[in-house]
């Protein structure tokens, strides 16, 4: 149901571990893996999982999943795996210590589900997403995605920096009026106390006096800014610690070269940086040091300015002060300014990155919105799939409610509320903004409880809010009567009943399903699962572990693999077309209670069929 290229999965080898030495060959079609319990059914399909990166149809799952294929190895067990990707044949091989399976393109991946994931992704709202999104290619919305959220986190950290120091310069500026009529009061005094034979003197004290202010203002504006280098430098450096991992395959050579170069420019930044911050510093010490010569000088031109006219000397130091003070705070006036113009760039440029992020997400949502009218329209009148823009807000909600947790607030009621009705940009904005009016108007609460709430939110910070992702919902529904009913609120049979008929539509790679029969009735398999394995594109490949014998005598499997195992190890004891004589036996004594079992049906059958 979509353009990836054609991919199967041509062999499995193991080394070590229960299934050491274990080697399978597989086709196109269907392949049944049979056996009795024990012998390594669903530790093949995990294994093949583990290899290539499979994903888990829920999270809960996956940890149980590295277990069971991290045992089955052993402690330095490996598995391989030969996969034909169009014309074209890769192996991915990985050891049981491995943490992670690299090299594997997503494209190409199998879908996996094993023993009770078909119900766990019925249930599980993040299960029914990843369901439907196995059928649209990837692309790279998911990382512009991923790259927009921590742009927009950052700037929004930076706006948060920014409106600390503005508040503080703003705080600072409320003296600046103040300070002006102190400063021409003192002038009045001093001009009254003048005396001729003295200007010389009092001249040069305005003079350094009037330099000491310049000097004092640039000190502090150099400090600030040697503290933002510093942050800068430092953020660059965790850049050079912590750099993507890529895969040694060597398609990804140019990546590889590309991140190379990329670490090298990063280092480079980082050594310019940190010489930019040691230049700074030796200004910032000559200017200290100037400071202190020139403060000594002008000790003692007003010690002799005093010493000849009490009163006048006392006049002027007050001037000097008054003077130093007032042009330090107009550079505190001026850096305001130019942070209010940063600020504002640095708010467009959120703005343009929350418009591009809806923009994706826009575009995602259609791409689902399309691919499950594909599917219904394959399934229906039986199964209903529909789609819900950025209705999955649970992780939104989280964040919001670990933010407000000790604040006094119901943070649990609170937080859904605003999950459900405020966007994070929103929400980020009007705590930006102090907006009381419009957050006790969305929220419906009253203003005293909207104002402890912006309090709170500022408090701690709103860069994790403001990446905080937004999902659309996927509702999966079964006609039972006359009625569609969602599958959370199905029995388990019916919840497989949903999720089968919708795994069997993939088509363009390989789809391992492990005892699908598992909480399924016989006419439903018969009536419903089997054709949908015979309705599959012919080729397409689909790999099953099962104890029930219809599933390859009617789904015509193209190689029945029967496994045994002596207690200790796994092993392949055959593997074969349907029509082999082995397989025939195999199938006859190993499933549904074997070759009598089948004899006695058949007689039943025949029995009540003549009534």
């Amino acid at each position: 149901m979509s353009a990836r290229p054609n991919v199967r999965i041509e062999r499995l080898l193991v080394e070590e571990g229960f299934l050491d030495g274990l080697d399978v060959t597989f086709h196109a079609g269907l392949n049944v893996v049979i056996g009795h319990r024990g012998v390594g059914k669903t530790s093949l399909i995990q294994l093949l999982r583990f290899c290539l990166g499979g994903r888990w149809a829920a999270e809960r799952d996956q940890q149980l999943g590295l277990t069971h294929a991290r045992s089955v190895l052993g402690g330095d067990g490996r598995v391989s795996v030969a996969l034909r990707v169009g014309n074209e044949l890769a192996v991915v091989s990985r050891r049981a210590t491995d943490a992670k399976a690299e090299g594997m393109n997503p494209f190409v991946r199998p879908i996996i589900f094993a023993q009770g994931e078909i119900e766990s992704v019925a249930l599980d709202p993040r299960g029914r997403l990843r369901l439907l999104d196995d059928f649209i290619p990837d692309s790279d919305s998911r990382r512009l995605l991923s790259a927009l959220s921590s742009r927009i986190a950052s700037l929004t950290k930076e706006l948060a920096d920014l409106g600390e120091t503005l508040d503080e310069h703003s705080e600072r500026l409320t003296q600046l009026e103040p300070l002006r009529a102190a400063l021409e009061a003192a002038q009045a005094r001093a001009a009254a106390s003048a005396n001729p034979a003295l200007d010389a003197d009092v001249a040069r004290l305005h003079q350094y006096s009037t330099a000491a202010a310049e000097r004092h203002g640039w000190l502090e504006l150099a400090t600030s800014e040697r503290r933002e280098l510093a942050i800068w430098t430092e953020r660059l450096a965790e850049l050079q610690t912590f750099p993507p991992k890529l895969s040694s395959d060597a398609d990804h050579s140019g990546p590889r070269e590309q991140l190379g170069r990329a670490l090298v420019l990063i280092d480079e930044a980082v050594a310019a940086g940190s010489r930019a911050l040691e230049l700074l510093a030796e200004q910032l010490d000559r200017t200290a040091e100037i400071d202190r010569r020139l403060s000594d000088e002008t000790r003692s031109i007003r010690a002799r300015v005093e010493a000849t006219q009490e009163g006048l000397g006392s006049a002027l130091r007050e001037v000097s002060q008054l003077q130093e003070q007032l042009l330090v705070l107009e550079t505190v006036r001026r850096r305001r300014e130019d942070l209010e113009g940063r600020r504002k760039a640095i708010s467009f440029e959120r703005a343009d990155a929350v418009a591009e992020l809806d923009r994706l997400r826009d575009d995602r949502f259609q791409q689902r919105l399309s691919q499950a009218s594909e599917i219904q329209a394959s399934l229906a009148p039986r199964i209903e799939v529909s789609v819900k823009q950025s209705a999955m807000h649970d992780e939104y909600a989280s964040l919001v409610a670990g933010a407000l947790r000790g604040s006094g607030l119901k943070y649990s009621q609170l937080s859904s509320e605003i999950a459900s009705r405020l966007r994070p940009d929103e929400i980020v904005s009007l705590v930006e903004a102090t907006d009381v009016d419009e957050v006790s108007r969305r929220l419906e609460i009253p203003p005293d409880r909207a104002t402890r709430l912006i309090e709170a939110l500022r408090r701690q910070g709103l860069e994790e809010i403001s990446r905080a992702p937004l999902d659309d919902a996927v509702t999966l529904r079964l006609l039972d009567g006359t009625d569609y009913k969602p599958t959370t609120k199905l029995s388990t049979g019916q919840r497989c009943t949903v999720v089968l008929p919708i795994l069997m539509l993939h088509d363009d790679r390989p789809l391992l399903i492990d005892q699908p029969e598992d909480n399924l009735d016989g006419a439903f398999i018969a009536d419903t699962l089997v054709p949908a394995v015979r309705g599959r594109v012919p080729g397409s490949q689909l790999i099953v572990t099962t104890h029930n014998a219809n599933i390859p005598v009617l789904g015509e499997a193209s190689q029945v693999v029967h496994l045994g195992s002596d207690g200790k190890r796994g092993h392949v004891i055959h593997a074969g077309p349907l029509d082999d004589p082995q397989t025939v036996a195999a199938i006859s004594t190993v499933m549904e209670g074997g070759r009598e079992a089948f004899a006695r049906r058949a007689r039943f059958y025949r029995s009540h069929g003549a009534q």
